[in-house]
């Protein structure tokens, strides 16, 4: 019997009596094995279209918070309920007399009164309300919130009318209540509608417009955490920013900042990369204040590169490296000095083809470039760490177009770093390439997904996870999935229909495929059996044989392993062989180690 151990995967090299193989699919790697790679598994409802960027942010008391920005809108993840609430900036309060300070500018149907700061129903007949004329944008949402009060009976909704009504939700009962209504043609008034014979009272009426922001696939959105302020950039729109646990909504960043493409901390200053008025430059804030933005004035500053291309972006540090589409510069933050930060090149035509494709957590930044991915550390020492293993079959099958939209992201918890890319050119990232560096090891799986990052939840307690779903057999994920625990760590995507997700339901479909054995001098080998060294007894072998190099590889079909012994009983004769184990979706497994392979001498051909 021969042991022969699932090898490295280095699709660059050839296969024939090696240490490496060229197939497999859907696993991770660890020392002396594979580890299966879990699936996508949806946690929250659907974004109302594609997200352009996506960011987790933590608060000092621990709290986590997910934001997610689309064409014209951003968003945060509600964790009570799983949706997505706007958190675009608001235009100024279109509603005159909101409080009802004075019997003024509302038109009053039967029933409807106002005094002492409140608009009253009093039996108002079913459609009945108060009303004023108010300028509406087809197409924008506009954020309505109000107070009811004293309810007796009946109900009443925000309607949006002219042309086509939009009709709000109906409430029943005291509260303040926010819902988000989308105008169309011909709109043109505003109403607090009476539904049913209706008492209640109203007050503070506010009707606010969300921002329509300008993000597109090449103006992608970009967030970075400053203390406990998010801040938000694409090069078409002012940048935004969000306290964590107060802001209810993103406004512009204070202090007048450039349009920037990317956004960065560099310690104690907040840097924006890529400006809309020179994109070889960065600029960045005065120290400790993210609204300081004058040049020369309490550290705040720019750097223009003069060459070296586009800024593409830069590690989170102290001492920065910055990655220019074909240059690198390291930045060192010198107090006390009036040029605040000084910058070298340490690298000359070497830079990053996408800017999405950077990645970096402590000492360790990632980046694809044209041909091969790389890995920089802190004090500037590159390495190629695609060359000859995986760089020139994936960029083989990449297009430019495509090679330059990878979207880079580093698991929050292992060592593995993840590249999502669209390798068939369908216009969907469907792969995810993985790189683990203390293992020095590649892997790759197939995913559908519009774009992967780092997160973390909120955590939940029984009596929350009532509010996701009242029969705990029905939840997404198991109880004592990290998706639940409060801060862990692990690896998120948007899938294709646009929800978000976490790498950690059921194992995917795992095929693993050995190096190929032959003897060059002609002899055949005869197998007649093969045991997966995998610890489940839920898998198949192929085997796949040629009797010429130059011949196409004839696989065996699926076998499957005896009961009694787990070896998988079948007769192939060939001069060069192959084993393929095949691992079915849902299958609980930890570790494929290899095969043993019973085979023996069968003359020669």
């Amino acid at each position: 019997m021969t042991v022969v151990p699932f090898s490295a995967w280095l699709p660059d090299q050839a296969d024939l009596n090696g240490q490496s193989t060229g197939d497999i699919l859907n696993v991770l790697c660890s020392t002396g094995s594979y580890l299966p790679f879990p699936d996508l598994e949806a946690l929250s409802s659907a974004l109302s279209a594609e997200p352009l960027g996506f960011f987790t942010a933590r608060s000092l008391s621990g709290q986590v918070t997910i934001f997610a920005g689309t064409t014209t809108k951003l968003y945060v993840l509600n964790n009570t309920t799983l949706a997505w609430d706007h958190v675009s900036k608001l235009a100024a309060n279109q509603v005159v007399n909101g409080t009802f300070a004075a019997d003024t500018n509302w038109t009053k149907d039967a029933g409807w009164t106002i005094a002492a700061g409140v608009a009253t129903a009093t039996t108002a007949a079913s459609g009945n309300s108060i009303s004023q004329a108010q300028s509406f944008t087809a197409g924008t949402i506009y954020k309505v919130v109000f107070t009811v009060s004293g309810f007796s009976a009946g109900g009443v909704r925000p309607v949006i009318s002219g042309g086509t009504s939009v009709n709000g939700t109906t409430r029943a009962a005291n509260g303040t209540f926010t819902e988000y209504l989308t105008a169309v043609t011909g709109n043109t008034t505003f109403e607090l509608e009476a539904v049913g014979t209706t008492t209640l009272n109203v007050d503070n009426v506010t009707v606010q417009a969300l921002t329509n922001y300008a993000a597109n696939d090449t103006a992608r959105w970009c967030f970075e955490q400053f203390g406990e302020y998010v801040v938000a950039v694409n090069i078409n729109d002012d940048p935004q920013v969000f306290e964590l646990g107060v802001s209810t909504e993103f406004a512009n960043l204070a202090g007048s900042p450039p349009r920037a493409s990317f956004v960065k901390a560099w310690g104690d200053f907040l840097c924006l990369m890529q400006l809309a008025t020179d994109a070889n430059r960065v600029h960045w804030s005065a120290l400790n204040d993210i609204e300081g933005w004058t040049p020369g004035t309490d550290n705040s500053d720019f750097q223009t590169f003069p060459e070296g291309g586009v800024v593409q972006g830069s590690s989170r540090a102290t001492n920065p490296l910055i990655i220019l589409e074909r240059a690198i510069y390291l930045g060192t933050f010198v107090p006390g000095s009036s040029i605040i930060f000084s910058f070298v090149k340490i690298h000359d035509g070497r830079g990053a083809k996408s800017p999405y494709s950077i990645a970096s957590r402590g000492e360790n930044t990632f980046f694809a470039d044209e041909g091969s991915f790389f890995q920089i550390t802190s004090d500037g020492a590159i390495a190629d760490i695609g060359f000859e293993k995986v760089s020139r079959t994936i960029f083989g099958q990449l297009a430019a177009s495509d090679a330059a939209t990878m979207i880079g992201a580093i698991d929050p918890f292992y060592s593995r770093v993840y590249w999502t890319m669209d390798l068939t050119g369908a216009g969907i990232y469907g792969a995810i390439l993985v790189y683990d560096w203390l293992q020095t090891r590649w892997s790759i799986a197939n995913q559908t997904n519009v774009g992967i990052f780092p997160a973390a939840t909120a955590g939940y307690t029984l009596e929350g996870l009532d509010a996701i779903s009242t029969n705990l057999d029905t939840l997404t994920y198991s109880l004592d999935s990290k998706v639940w625990q409060g801060g862990a760590p692990i690896l998120a995507a948007f899938g294709s229909d646009f929800t978000l997700g976490f790498f950690n339901g059921s194992n995917k479909e795992a095929i693993i495929t050995t190096q190929e054995k032959g003897d060059l001098a002609g002899g055949v080998t005869l197998i007649s059996s093969v045991y997966p060294v995998v610890d489940s007894d839920s898998c198949t072998v192929a085997i796949g044989s040629r009797m010429k190099r130059g011949a196409a590889v004839a696989w065996t079909s699926e076998i499957t392993p005896t009961s009694s012994t787990g070896r998988a009983d079948k007769l192939n004769a060939s001069r060069f062989q192959r084993v393929r184990v095949t691992i079915p979706a849902g299958t609980t497994w930890h570790h494929a180690q290899g095969v043993d392979v019973n085979a023996k001498p069968s003359g020669q051909r």
